[in-house]
């Protein structure tokens, strides 16, 4: 049975399907499609409260000037990587300078930092020339233009004065060569020597050569003409429409994220709260089957699935089927305290006898107040499961529970309750069973929650299954718990029986009617109800239990 892997849902291993993917998607659905509206109604009334954007684009050339330049007498500078270009734009120096121009307004470096976000830098990179994009993004579109192509001037210029600031080096070179000269010549003038003469021709010889360099040199920046090697190919023109903000991308974005924080939030708040939640996820936790999810039937308040019941059935009953047994026993329990419970276990019972089983229900819970599985004897019959755990000589006196007019099972309620359960259970339980198992196909055992008492773990040993009832809204972790102390204390565990339940409320264990028999285990009465009607002067009655 551990081996089982349920249809559309997550298999005793822990792996979770699609079925269980798509059910997890369905329960956050309610809260994530809230947040999604909400999400749509702030992003419309925010978009609409924004003041529009424009974008405003000019495009330079950075090129080497023309052959047909040769003819004149020009200077440019040294042909550089683009990128430079889009480094001194993110400097920041140039970009204060051209607003500083256009406005007449000196910026802080936060400012030309804020500014900066709104302007893009673009290089297309050809085989002999690039083109760069400067573009601005501004409210009013033409302080947009503007801005564009006074910072597209200022690179311009700047692109210019390399070639200034080129030329004046080499200027300042020739003069730094010059003065070493000189100094050269008054060190050997001070050394003297033989080869003092001819040291001294061949320094002023070289003396006067750079002299003359310098001469042609400050002679050409008087005539020659400063030229970058950027262009201006396209000037910013004032956008006409804006660029934002765009409603419908700001939209959807919204909804991705508020979807996304939605579903987030939920499975933070599952796993904070270790909540069951899903099948999937309890039997990830216990590593075995579900063996039936238990939902009410809708309209019917106080009635459980028959179909989920009937699949309960076929489920415990697989392993028996191949590997038959003249009677076997199951108890049913829960981690904590659970209503549900008996109600299981008496729906259970139903599903049984109408399948032709003869099916006795056991309370063996003996320390909860009310009477056993929600059925309370007949007047004057104050006789329960425990006076026969302490007396298995006895004759028993079972309670026949009618299904229908010849269909039913019989309980053996518990009447008071008991300090000692645990010890009670260990000494008679087992004596009980051997009894019963001689006139009974299925036993049924509602035993206490695990967790809670020792109870069930003095009781699982001697059945043949045991199945754990959870509640949907319970924690993981104490079916998890419930599972190894079982296993660790020789029970076998078939499965767990998941349900949506409303805790309180005992299922179909007030459907049943219930009528009173006197007969021995042995008797003739165990079996009467199922080919005659029950009395018509019933004085038994389901209750729920305190």
């Amino acid at each position: 049975m551990t081996g089982v892997q349920t249809e559309n849902g997550a298999g005793a291993n822990g792996r979770v399907g699609f079925g269980e993917v798509w059910r997890a998607i369905l329960r956050g659905a309610p809260f994530a499609m809230l947040a999604v509206v909400a999400a749509i109604i702030v992003s419309v009334l925010v978009t609409r409260s924004m003041a529009p954007t424009y974008e405003a684009s000019v495009t330079l050339l950075a090129a080497r000037p023309p052959a047909s330049f040769s003819t004149f007498d020009i200077i440019t500078p040294a042909t550089v990587d683009p990128r430079v270009y889009q480094r001194v734009l993110q400097d920041g120096s140039i970009v204060r300078d051209a607003l500083y121009r256009l406005d007449g307004v000196m910026r802080s470096e936060a400012e030309i930092v804020r500014f900066r976000r709104n302007m893009g830098v673009g290089i297309e990179n050809q085989e002999i020339s690039s083109v760069i994009h400067v573009s601005i993004k501004n409210s009013d579109p033409q302080l947009a233009a503007d801005q564009a192509n006074a910072i597209a001037m200022r690179l311009i210029e700047w692109d210019r004065d390399r070639a200034r600031l080129m030329f004046d080096n080499s200027i300042a070179a020739l003069e730094q060569a010059i003065a070493e000269t000189d100094q050269e010549i008054a060190r050997i003038v001070a050394e003297g020597g033989p080869t003092s003469q001819s040291q001294q021709a061949l320094a002023a010889a070289l003396r006067e050569q750079r002299v003359r360099e310098l001469e042609a040199a400050r002679a050409r920046g008087a005539s020659a003409v400063m030229v970058g090697l950027l262009e201006m190919l396209n000037r910013a023109e004032p956008p006409v429409e804006a660029i934002g903000p765009r409603l419908i991308f700001n939209t959807l974005v919204a909804v991705v994220l508020a979807g996304f924080l939605a579903y987030a939030a939920q499975l933070a708040l599952w796993a904070w709260t270790d909540e069951v939640g899903s099948r999937g996820r309890l039997e990830a936790v216990t590593g075995v089957p579900v063996l039936a999810v238990l939902a009410r039937r809708r309209g019917q308040a106080r009635s459980l699935s028959g179909d989920a019941v009937s699949y309960l059935r076929a489920g415990i009953l697989k392993d028996f089927a191949t590997n038959p047994k003249d009677s076997v026993v199951f108890g049913l329990t829960a981690p904590k305290a659970f209503g549900e419970k008996s109600g299981i276990a008496l729906a259970l019972a139903e599903s049984l006898a109408r399948t032709g089983f003869r099916c006795i229900a056991l309370d063996a819970d003996l320390r909860r107040r009310g009477p056993g599985l929600g059925i309370a004897p007949s007047r004057g019959n104050e006789v329960g499961i425990e006076n026969y755990l302490r007396n298995a000589g006895d004759s028993l006196e079972v309670t026949a529970v009618a299904v229908e007019s010849e269909i039913g099972f019989d309980a053996l309620p518990a009447v008071a309750i008991t300090k000692q359960a645990s010890e009670l259970l260990g000494y008679g339980l087992a004596g009980l069973l051997e009894a019963l198992r001689q006139e009974y196909d299925v036993i049924l055992i509602d035993l206490p929650p695990v967790l809670a008492f020792a109870d069930a773990l003095v009781a699982a040993p001697l059945c043949d299954g045991v199945i754990l009832c959870v509640d949907v809204k319970s924690k993981s972790s104490l079916a998890a718990d419930s599972v190894n102390m079982l296993e660790g204390f020789g029970g076998r565990v078939l499965g767990t029986v998941l349900t949506g339940l409303r805790a309180g409320q005992s299922g179909t264990a007030d459907r049943a009617r219930v009528v009173r028999t006197n007969s021995g285990v042995g008797g003739q009465g165990a079996v009467d109800h199922r080919t005659k009607p029950p009395s018509s002067r019933i004085v038994a009655r389901v209750k729920q239990r305190e």
